[in-house]
C-alpha cells in the first residue's frame, strides 16, 4: 500500500524480456518532492525500471501513481499524466533548432508553452541563448540540458532520469547535478538512475542498490554513501 506522501510506489514490480528477467519482484517509494537515486552495476536492471514506469515495456506487478494504480498504456499517455522520462542517450532531434524541439514538449498543452519556456530558460539559460541554433550542433552538456528542459516542458511532476552524466567532462557533471538540485526544489520529484553512484548519493534523500534485478540495499543517500559494500564496489574502494 502506498505511503500517505509518496508519488510514486513499485508493488512487486517484474520485467522479462523472452526467458530473461531484468526485474523480480521490486518494490520501492518515491516520496513526492524527493530526489531518489538508483545505482548499481550495468545490467543490473536500472534502465529497465524506468522505462516500465514510463510505460515503454510490459510489466508485471503494480504502478501506483499519486494514489492510483496506473494503467498499462503507451509512453504519451503516461507523460499526460505528469511521468516524464530522460532517457539514456539524450535522443534530441538534430535536424530541429533548440527551439524547436523544446516546443516539441509542449504538445498536450501549447496553451501554456510560453510561460514554460520561460521555466525551463530559468534552470537552463543556456538554451535560451542557443535557442535559434540545431540541436546537433550544440556540446554533450548543451544536449543533457535540452533533453532535460524538453521533459520539463510536459509539466512533469515526476522526472525520471536515466544517466544524466553520461559521457560529460567532470566540471559539465558538477553543474548538470546542480540544476537536478535546483529542478527538484522547484517542486519537481527526481528518480534518478546515475554510474556516478558518488554524485548521485550526495543529491538524493533516498537511494537504493540493485542488483540481477532485485533491490539489495535501502536507505538514505548518507548511509549507501558510507556503507562498506557500496563503498567497495560502487565508490572505487574505501579511500
Amino acid at each position: 500500500m502506498a505511503l500517505m506522501n509518496s508519488l510514486l510506489t513499485l508493488d512487486h514490480l517484474s520485467v522479462a524480456y523472452g526467458e530473461i528477467h531484468a526485474l523480480r519482484d521490486v518494490s520501492l517509494e518515491i516520496p513526492s518532492g524527493s530526489i531518489v537515486a538508483l545505482i548499481g552495476a550495468n545490467g543490473a536492471g536500472k534502465s529497465s525500471l524506468l522505462k516500465a514506469i514510463a510505460g515503454a515495456v510490459s510489466y508485471e506487478g503494480k504502478i501506483i501513481y499519486d494514489g492510483k494504480i496506473m494503467p498499462h498504456a503507451e509512453p504519451q499517455k503516461i507523460a499526460t499524466c505528469g511521468i516524464s522520462l530522460v532517457p539514456e542517450g539524450r535522443s534530441i532531434f538534430n535536424n530541429l533548432t533548440v527551439l524547436e524541439n523544446l516546443k516539441l514538449g509542449s504538445w498536450n498543452h501549447p496553451e501554456t508553452y510560453q510561460e514554460d519556456l520561460q521555466r525551463v530558460y530559468q534552470f537552463f539559460p543556456r538554451l535560451q541563448e542557443r535557442e535559434q541554433q540545431m540541436a546537433g550542433t550544440l556540446s554533450g552538456g548543451e544536449q543533457q540540458m535540452l533533453t532535460m528542459g524538453r521533459a520539463l516542458m510536459t509539466r512533469a511532476r515526476l522526472l525520471l532520469l536515466d544517466e544524466p552524466s553520461m559521457g560529460l567532462a567532470p566540471i559539465l557533471v558538477r553543474e548538470i547535478f546542480s540544476i537536478i538540485g535546483n529542478i527538484n526544489k522547484a517542486g519537481v520529484t527526481i528518480f534518478l538512475i546515475e554510474q556516478n553512484a558518488t554524485m548521485a548519493l550526495r543529491i538524493a534523500n533516498q537511494a537504493h542498490l540493485i542488483e540481477l534485478g532485485k533491490i539489495t540495499l535501502s536507505g538514505t543517500g548518507e548511509e549507501l554513501l558510507v556503507n562498506e559494500k557500496v563503498r567497495e564496489g560502487y565508490l572505487g574502494g574505501k579511500n
